[in-house]
């Protein structure tokens, strides 16, 4: 009977890769070394409903019920099943085989066979995955194996997920501009259109010709290794006024004629950034916001003028902050101490994404 669950004795190799189609909601086998089906993903069986799971299989059942049901369906009918199954068992020997599938579903099948003769197989559908697949059911063949583009994906997957946890921007470029990755932070700078833009929905932009004249140039001069220095920093400005965006152009390193635009975002989201001083820091909630108003740029005096507070509130709270960041050993003693942190934590904790002009 298959298992629901990897059993304990599957080799590593065969529950790595029940990992990555767990990810992408694949369909899975693992057969041991005598072709009896060991493990069945849930999509596996939502996939093969007419094979009964519950009972003990073997590669050549799965295959044989697969020809059965493939008729009725309007399927072509196999001229001689017994020797497409002949013919199948001799090619699944290899260490690794890749075919496609069109029933039950449109799919691209990975087989893998390991030294000790236990071998799987991860059916990634058509439309599905997120994974294109269309290379794989055209003449031409595909320039990667399924796991290794799938692996490449996941990759990526974890690297985008990490930059979404900074509050800076982050798009990698094409010559011509054109956005081919970007993290949240900078979806949404680009959505508030404060000083870059998307123009016609994938090109990074400026709204001022100048600065987009220079945006574009250094963004082709990076993109082509051309740039006399690792990263070059330009100032956009913004429509609404207040400081310009800060943006950096380098080189992508990982990949020719691409460049990186890496944003500073122009005003920190205070709310956010006192509640993580609070709740991480162990301010009170007063310092929390009087902290974050700082780091905004106001002095300690316009922080309190604007909260109604006395001046001798304000300072009592200011000591309060730099006590408790000391004993946290946090230099915070002066307001451009105070500033320099207050901004550190903002870019990493995500409380830089501003969500108001």
């Amino acid at each position: 009977m298959a298992a629901l669950s990897l059993p304990s004795e599957i080799p590593t190799p065969l529950a790595d890769m029940a990992v990555l189609a767990a990810k992408l909601s694949a369909g899975f086998v693992i057969f041991d070394a005598k072709d009896i089906l060991r493990y069945a993903s849930e999509r596996q069986r939502q996939i093969y409903s007419f094979c009964d799971f519950n009972q003990p299989l073997t590669f050549d059942d799965i295959l044989l019920q697969t020809a059965q049901n493939s008729r009725p369906r309007g399927n072509p009918a196999l001229a001689d099943v017994r020797q497409h199954l002949s013919v199948a068992k001799l090619q699944r020997l290899e260490a690794r085989l890749e075919f496609t599938r069109l029933f039950p579903v449109e799919m691209v099948c990975s087989h893998v066979r390991l030294g000790n003769g236990w071998n799987a197989q991860i059916r990634v559908e058509k439309g599905r995955s997120g994974v294109d697949l269309d290379h794989y059911f055209s003449e031409a063949a595909p320039a990667a194996s399924l796991v290794e583009v799938i692996r490449q994906r996941e990759n990526a997957r974890q690297k985008a997920a990490a930059l979404d946890c900074i509050a800076i921007g982050v798009a990698v470029v094409s010559r011509d501009c054109v956005v081919r990755h970007k993290n949240a932070a900078m979806d949404d700078m680009l959505l508030k259109g404060d000083g870059l833009r998307l123009r016609s929905g994938r090109i990074i932009s400026s709204p001022y010709d100048d600065d987009d004249i220079n945006l574009r140039r250094l963004v082709a001069a990076a993109a082509s290794g051309a740039l006399p220095v690792p990263q070059v920093a330009i100032c956009l400005r913004r429509p609404n006024g207040g400081e310009p965006l800060v943006v950096s152009v380098s080189q992508n390193l990982a990949a020719d004629g691409m460049a990186v635009v890496v944003v500073a975002p122009p005003k920190f989201d205070e709310e956010t950034l006192a509640s993580v001083l609070e709740r991480d820091f162990g301010l009170t909630p007063a310092e929390a916001a009087h902290a974050a108003a700082i780091s905004d740029g106001a002095s300690s005096h316009e922080v309190t003028t604007a909260q109604g507070k006395s001046a001798a509130t304000g300072r009592s709270q200011l000591a309060s902050i730099t006590r408790k960041l000391s004993r946290k050993q946090i230099s915070a003693n002066s307001q451009s101490r105070l500033t320099r942190f207050a901004m550190v934590v903002a870019a990493i904790t995500g409380a830089a994404r501003s969500r108001s002009s």
